[in-house]
């Protein structure tokens, strides 16, 4: 590939994009994606290939100048004790929303392994009261704001706007991996059926926290990490406990007559799941009683030995400065019961987003159990962005390019999400939001649709 065509590719501007998320260093990322791209065999189209490109860009993530994914992604919370590797795997499944096996191949780990390492995130997440529906749109809302200025080999004669060029690059790499871009789809004007009744399920719980609940009865241990898988049809299970994990078999057991009831088909996987937030024992004792006070108290950095070296107190951006002082008054009062010497810092967040998508995120196992449930519909996987004013609900589907009836599902789905969000008894999660709902059909090509 010659200079001319290396300067004007989108292609390459949107791998140097990648690259430099990783590594920090836009001069590094141009001989990485250079002598990558340089190979006669590239072709972006094959989807193998992107898998290659994703691994030999993985490797560069050595030296000093590396950067970490949390750091940049997270600066309000802190992972750092999480490995450059997983990483890798927490960007590849929730911003590129790679397929698991997908992910496996590119770093060279088993299916097993890839899902056991998920799993200790979520961890991570819970003990730092984060639902990871808000890891997922926090991620995907700081992505569009990091700072990656092009070299000036490459711009040259190009005016760019940062956060637009972000966006149109990382949205051409999903399209990328998932193999196409979108199309319309056919509009058909037949009277949709009925869809699943998500009230129904509102009103009685989700099928995540009844099995939670019933092992936690049974087995007399807490607590169960529960996860439905619909990218392959699976139930799994993380256990936090090692002497409940030699109840192996009778677990697994009492999994799949539970989902037998229920006439779901799923496979049920159970992994032991070791602690992942490092070996400050004193600073996991704060965090628990932070959040059983409702204070949002996290650590801000780890030492090398993996010790809290600072806290961080997140707060509103429009607090006033006497309830700001009383809230940091509390804080303290936690670090000084255990004697916790690590410095304490403020950190202000915008309360009416976080707040927006606290209330959404509480839908979105409604959504997933209902669709769960009703499996003509054969729904893969939902995710809400209330990051903007206007929410966003995108539901995938693994409906068939060329199936007849697509049109007239994808309606029958909207219509029950519709009645759901406009039912009394959601009237104050949803309050006055604008919201669209956005139906997408296999390999994401989205489905246009009137009912």
């Amino acid at each position: 590939m010659d200079g001319s065509t290396f300067v004007h590719s989108k292609q390459v501007n949107d791998w140097l994009l990648f690259t430099q998320f990783f590594i920090g260093d836009k001069e590094k990322s141009q001989e990485i994606v250079k002598a990558w791209l340089i190979k006669p065999s590239t072709k972006f189209q094959r989807n193998h290939v992107m898998e290659r490109g994703f691994r030999y860009i993985l490797k560069q993530m050595k030296g000093e100048n590396r950067r970490r994914v949390s750091k940049v992604l997270l600066s309000e919370y802190s992972f750092k004790s999480i490995k450059e590797i997983d990483q890798a795997i927490i960007l590849l499944h929730y911003y590129f929303q790679l397929e698991i096996k997908k992910i496996a191949r590119i770093v060279r780990k088993s299916k097993r392994e890839i899902r056991k390492r998920l799993f200790s995130f979520l961890q991570v997440l819970s003990t730092k009261g984060i639902t990871v529906h808000t890891f997922n749109n926090i991620l995907h809302a700081e992505i569009m704001t990091i700072s990656l200025p092009l070299t000036p080999v490459v711009t040259k004669g190009i005016k760019i706007n940062r956060k637009k060029t972000a966006l149109y690059s990382l949205l051409i790499l999903h399209f990328l991996i998932v193999g196409g871009a979108m199309n319309s789809g056919i509009v058909e004007k037949t009277q949709a059926k009925q869809g699943p009744d998500l009230l129904t399920i509102y009103r009685d719980g989700t099928f995540e926290q009844q099995l939670k609940k019933d092992l936690e009865e049974t087995f007399q241990k807490e607590p169960f990490a529960i996860k439905i898988n619909f990218e392959e049809s699976e139930v799994s299970i993380g256990i936090f406990d090692e002497v409940l994990y030699r109840q192996k078999a009778e677990i697994i057991t009492f999994v799949n007559q539970f989902l037998k009831e229920k006439d779901i088909p799923y496979i049920v996987q159970l992994d032991y799941m070791e602690e992942t937030i490092g070996d400050d024992e004193i600073a996991y004792q704060v965090i628990i009683e932070a959040n059983a006070k409702g204070i949002k108290l996290w650590p801000g950095d780890y030492s090398e030995q993996e010790k809290v070296m600072e806290w961080v107190l997140a707060l509103p951006d429009a607090i006033e400065l006497v309830t700001e002082h009383a809230e940091v008054t509390r804080a303290q009062g936690i670090l000084k019961k255990y004697n916790h010497k690590a410095p304490l810092i403020v950190s202000h967040y915008d309360k009416d987003r976080v707040d927006r998508q606290e209330r959404w995120l509480e839908l979105t196992p409604y959504f997933e159990e209902g669709f769960l449930l009703g499996k003509e519909y054969n729904i893969e996987s939902i995710s809400i962005n209330a990051y903007t004013k206007e929410v966003s609900i995108d539901v995938y589907t693994y409906f068939l390019t060329k199936d007849s009836n697509k049109e007239e599902i994808a309606r029958a789905v909207k219509r029950s999400i519709d009645q759901f969000l406009q039912s009394e008894e959601v009237k104050q999660i949803v309050q006055n939001d604008a919201y669209t709902i956005n139906i997408y059909s296999a390999g994401k090509k989205k489905i246009k649709i009137h009912y």
